[in-house]
This record gives structure tokens, sequence and C-alpha cells, in this order.
């Protein structure tokens, strides 16, 4: 009988990276926001749209950080923008001491980051998004969740209002 070949697409292996990665901090670098004159709550439906990507923002090493930049736009009857919010978060990481490769490659950590980036900066996202909406004075919306893995993209979306659980 023949050797078997593996036919499955190999995939480059960042799990050394990620078993033995810790969070330094997550901070805001910059952002912005802009509302339209028209008021939000009188628009239905409400069309939102997500966009994200992350990139390694540092020198490869033992150190690095990434950048994860989020925006945010919400549109009205007719296509009308209606409010626009943009963020950047640096995510600041080390190995472990003992753990992982002594000196991870860049094409390892570009793909950590696409992979890694806005995942782990999603929660202060959602909690960004929150807080800036009602400052405001627009009704708060429920960000989609991340799906881990996707890196660069958008999630599109129509915004329903519910009361309560």
């Amino acid at each position: 009988m023949g050797k078997m070949r593996n036919t499955k697409k190999r995939r480059s292996d960042i799990s050394d990276i990620v078993r033995n990665i810790r969070i330094d901090s997550i901070f805001l670098v910059n952002s912005s926001c802009r509302r339209s004159e028209g008021d939000p709550r009188s628009q239905s439906p409400l069309r939102i749209s997500v966009d994200y990507d992350a990139k390694l923002s540092s020198k490869p090493g033992r150190a690095f950080s990434v950048d994860a930049s989020l925006a945010l736009s919400m549109f009205g009857g007719e296509d009308a923008s209606l409010l626009d919010v943009q963020a950047t978060f640096r995510i600041c990481y080390s190995m472990k001491e003992g753990g992982g490769p002594e000196k991870p490659s860049k094409s390892k950590l570009d793909e950590f980051a696409r992979k890694n980036g806005a995942f782990n900066a999603w929660p202060y996202w959602r909690e960004y998004i929150h807080n800036t909406l009602a400052r405001m004075e627009i009704p708060s919306i429920v960000i989609p969740p991340y799906h881990y893995g996707r890196g660069p993209g958008k999630i599109e979306g129509t915004v329903t209002r519910r009361k309560g659980c």
C-alpha cells in the first residue's frame, strides 16, 4: 500500500505564541466621532457597519505591540450617514518567561496580530462605543460579538431595539 499524503493546506502555526503570551496593557491611542444633525432615534431601520483591522506596531521580539483599528458607521433611511466613530487601541504583549519561541518571526507575529489584535481589543471597543453613544445622546446599540480568527474584516447588521431581556 502506498504512502498517504496530507492534502490539507498547511497553515502557519502560531499556537506556540498564543499559549505563551501575556497581555501587559491595552489602551486607547486615538479616537474620533461625528454625529449628523439628524436624530437617529427617529430613523428606522438603522443599519451599522463595523470595520476592523490589526497590525503589528512595534519591532518583533519577546515583547511587542499591536494596533487594533476599529470603526463604526450608522446609517438611517436612504443610506443617510448618522454617525461615525473610530478608535485605535494598542495591545502590549510579552512572552511568558521560559515559554514560546526565543525570538518569534515577524511573519508569525504579523499573523498573530491579524488574528488576535481585534479579538483582544473587542471588549474595550464595545465598552467605548456604549459610553461614546451615551455621551452623544444616541441610544445604545449592541456591537455583535467578534468571531475569533477572522482577521481584518467588516460586520454589518440592522439595529434592533428591544426592551429588557
